[in-house]
């Protein structure tokens, strides 16, 4: 509550400092990823002592720059909540509100998909892939794009909507709110980015531990450090977190990470953290994110990976959306996400597709199944199981 209460007067209260803020966001991406690129030099060359100091070192900047990624969370919470209430205040139609909510939550510019849509237009395949072959390394474990990841990925026609009469009363946090639309999906560019550029780093590190990047994503960075300079194997470790899970959580004022899967539940019971949802709700009811009605399947997506399986006319249910979602969304006939509000990327993309959208519904991912039939009402925010 604090945090939020910081940001707000911080950001929100003067809407030209967050606009100042966007700035400072893109170039301390810019730095991440001029930084990551330095780290990969010469690695094969050094030795296992100096290996850990690139490896430190990348983590530092790594969170570093997750602090701006976090933040951006909260303000543009903030921000979206500022938004909605003014233009729901102003003296107009509601078809008039809705096409000033849409071009308010438009990216000022583009960035991510609609950056490699756009230069689509002017380049070959072969070319567009290795330009944006970070595109899909938002995590380290991730591979870079291939040239089918590229098409998959350039298929989305963003419509082209008209500029609505914005009121001078609104006209500074209108332009606050694009250039938040922009950075939510740039921020992650320079994260995918930065990934990209460090891939070498854990290639190198996997190749003297002997395991792949994959089980690497399975290491805590001190178990990393100790296996490289102590020379200790830890595929067995990796191997049995990859299958079974792990928790890591703040205890006595230190970071403990637990991978007994018996003691991980007894946590999860105790802290309340195993949601006692009933399965047999048919009924429930969230935020609306563009206005519909349509019946359909569900296809339950959560990862990228799993878009496939989203046909023509299913209803898309995610926990949330992030631009990698679009080639599913396309298909999709109507979307539900478990996390959003009125200016989440599931709902801005809704608006520009006309398609039924419901957001913030919190269990849909824990209640309903791959192959429900169920009835998307966004005209009053209801799901139905049918």
């Amino acid at each position: 509550k604090k945090l939020w209460s910081m940001l707000d007067e911080a950001y929100i209260k003067d809407l030209n400092k967050f606009i100042a803020y966007v700035n400072e966001i893109i170039n301390a991406g810019k730095s991440f990823v001029r930084t990551c690129k330095q780290l990969t030099k010469g690695i094969s060359k050094l030795n296992d002592t100096h290996l850990v100091k690139r490896y430190e070192q990348f983590q530092k900047i790594y969170v570093d720059y997750f602090v701006h990624l976090w933040l951006t969370f909260i303000v543009n919470e903030l921000l979206s909540n500022k938004v909605t209430e003014a233009i729901n205040n102003l003296d107009l139609t509601q078809e008039e509100r809705h096409r000033l909510l849409v071009h308010a939550t438009q990216s000022i510019k583009p960035a991510s998909i609609m950056l490699l849509a756009d230069k689509a237009k002017k380049r070959n395949i072969k070319q567009l892939t290795r330009e944006f072959s970070w595109i899909t390394t938002l995590n380290i474990y991730d591979e870079p794009a291939t040239e089918e990841d590229i098409k998959c990925r350039i298929s989305h026609n963003k419509e082209t909507l008209i500029t609505p009469a914005i009121p001078p009363s609104i006209s500074l946090l209108v332009k606050a709110s694009r250039e938040n639309a922009y950075i939510k999906d740039r921020r992650d560019d320079y994260r995918r980015m930065g990934t990209y550029y460090a891939i070498p780093l854990y290639e190198e590190i996997g190749k003297r531990l002997k395991l792949t990047r994959k089980e690497l994503a399975f290491l805590t960075p001190d178990e990393i450090v100790e296996g490289l300079l102590h020379n200790i194997q830890l595929k067995f470790k990796a191997k049995r977190r990859q299958e079974h899970g792990f928790m890591m959580r703040w205890n006595s004022n230190k970071l403990v990470f637990e991978d007994n899967l018996n003691k991980i539940n007894e946590i999860k019971k105790k802290w309340g953290l195993i949601a006692s949802i009933e399965k047999k709700v048919n009924e429930f009811k969230g935020i609306i994110g563009c206005k519909g009605r349509i019946t359909g399947k569900v296809k339950i997506v959560t990862t990228a990976k799993e878009l496939n399986k989203v046909g023509k006319g299913d209803i898309m249910v995610s926990v949330t959306t992030n631009p990698d979602y679009i080639p599913g969304m396309e298909r999709a006939s109507a979307f539900i996400t478990d996390e959003g509000g009125m200016t989440c990327h599931a709902a801005i993309v809704a608006r520009e597709m006309k398609k039924p959208c419901i957001v913030g519904v919190n269990i849909a991912t824990k209640i309903l199944k791959d192959g429900d039939l169920v009835e998307v009402d966004a005209n009053t925010g209801v799901v139905k199981r049918l």
